[in-house]
């Protein structure tokens, strides 16, 4: 299993500078391995393809030849098959003396021809479930479904969603207060969403993409202004709605 993300020393000490409170810093490590996974740069269709189409010609190739010395076996038991040579015949005599000498089981080869099968399967759904590659454009790159204002609104999600747990009362399953989750008096909120160079937000995204390892983003502006234009044209689509009610 994957380590989790956790923010260094110095990037906790930077979060607190910014007004972060430990629900958010909570809020925040929990949502770091999506958005990693959000921003990680995919390869090529066509190399993704090549690798798929690679493997399917060796796992063909394997059962071909594991086809083959199934007539072997089949001669071994009397039955109808092919006439094989000796040598293969005493091939795969060897092998099962082999596989019963490491794991008491003769049928290693059977049991390996049984699984090609549905590999090749798979390999073969992942193949046409990969977008056409274009003859003039063999080196298409993936583009992910997320949108690259996504990761951003998870980061703001979380922020909003720490700084509620910090200054709410959190209720239990009779829905009243705990005695000592009495509401506290909250402050302004003070991670608005904004690209100013001197934005809290704006820090707070860089060092989550530091803490990412996402180093070629750490001056997160472009993704925060797709962000507020994706929240822009969400309300405008909203209102068209209400508007059309």
């Amino acid at each position: 299993m994957a380590k989790p993300l956790k923010f260094t020393v110095k990037q906790l000490r930077q979060l607190r500078e910014l007004g972060v409170v430990s629900e958010q810093v909570e809020a925040l490590e929990n949502i770091l391995p999506l958005c990693r996974a959000m921003l990680r740069k995919l390869p090529p269709l066509g190399d993704v393809r090549s690798e798929l189409l690679d493997l399917h010609k060796t796992l063909t190739r394997t059962s071909k030849a594991l086809q083959r010395w199934e007539r072997a076996r089949n001669r071994e038991l009397g039955e109808r098959g092919d006439t094989v040579s000796t040598e293969l015949d005493e091939a795969y005599l060897r092998v099962q003396m082999a596989s019963y000498e490491i794991s008491n089981d003769v049928q290693v080869l059977e049991k390996l021809l049984q699984a090609v099968h549905p590999a090749l399967t798979c390999i073969d759904r992942a193949v046409v479930g990969l977008p056409t590659v274009s003859s003039t454009d063999k080196k298409l790159l993936q583009r992910r479904n997320e949108h690259p204002w996504a990761p951003i609104d998870r980061i703001s999600q979380a922020l909003t969603f720490g700084w509620g747990r910090a200054y709410y009362p959190i209720r239990h399953g009779d829905s009243t207060p705990a005695d000592d989750a009495a509401p506290r008096t909250a402050p302004p909120f003070p991670h608005i969403a904004s690209t100013g160079m001197n934005s809290a937000f704006r820090q707070i995204v860089g060092i989550c993409y530091d803490a990412m390892h996402e180093k070629q983003d750490s001056d997160p502006e472009r993704p925060i202004k797709a962000f507020l234009d994706w929240k822009r044209r969400r309300r405008q689509a909203r209102g068209q709605g209400t508007a059309g009610t």
